[in-house]
């Protein structure tokens, strides 16, 4: 079994990082402080020319929660067509109602217009107040995988739902864990049977001279630079390919 390991990435320098250290894929955005947001078409068109794993990409207009309005919706989808027409290898994204469950007529809009390509749900799934209840839905909509750290700030602390919805789905939809996945951590992943993570590797830039340099932080935003950590990644893989060696 290969197990898959998805880099998160904001920039070309990490993008070609991922695939360096052993990527099965990589999901392209921009933002990440933010949580990521929908990638510039140059960097997508640069990363597509450069890379050979897949690129799937994030459909994010803009932060701060997961219902959208009209006007919102009307940029997702000229994204989706965008993308899927310039090459994407898969989209990631997510819609939810005012009640926190997922837009099933969006979703399912979104998901038509993405058609062929596999669509994943992404971390809107852990602002969800009943997640199980919501995975029919997902499974009716045909979403290929569901990206979330069990409703915890990383993947090790939501371990107990992390089990529960990979059991409840069966091999029906991927889950995909993400959130503070590391390679001090994923074993504890692998051990409850997950084949699939998401993680962005990431190491802060050394600080620039800082004597002649003005800081442009906004409240909590920093200004760092930070991008794939190449070590990390390589560990992370090694780790995913020797498991069962390891385990046994």
């Amino acid at each position: 079994m290969v197990r898959q390991l998805e880099i998160c990435v904001d920039s070309l320098q990490s993008a070609l990082t991922a695939e360096e250290g052993g990527a099965n894929r990589i999901e392209l955005c921009s933002g990440l402080e933010l949580g990521g947001l929908t990638p510039d078409p140059a960097l997508f068109k640069l990363v597509k020319e450069k890379l050979s794993i897949p690129v799937f990409v994030l459909i994010r207009p803009r932060m701060g929660g997961f219902v959208y309005d009209h006007l919102d919706r009307e940029v997702m989808g000229a994204s989706i067509r965008y993308f899927k027409e310039m090459g994407a290898d898969g989209l990631v994204l997510g819609a939810l109602t005012d009640e926190g469950e997922v837009d099933q007529p969006l979703m399912q809009k979104f998901i038509q217009l993405a058609s062929p390509l596999p669509v994943t749900f992404h971390r809107a799934f852990d602002q969800i107040p009943d997640p199980t209840n919501e995975l029919p839905k997902l499974l009716e909509l045909g979403v290929k995988r569901i990206l979330t750290s069990g409703q915890q700030a990383k993947a090790v602390l939501g371990l107990d739902l992390l089990r529960k919805i990979n059991d409840l789905v069966e091999d029906k939809i991927i889950i995909l864990a993400g959130g503070g996945v590391a390679s001090q951590n994923v074993e504890r992943l692998l051990n409850i049977g997950f084949n699939e993570v998401h993680a962005s590797a990431r190491i802060s830039a050394k600080p620039e001279n800082r004597e002649n340099s003005l800081s442009l932080s906004q409240g909590e935003i920093s200004d760092a630079y930070r991008f794939a950590d190449l070590q990390e990644i390589i560990t992370l893989r090694k780790i995913l390919d020797e498991y069962d060696t390891i385990s046994t």
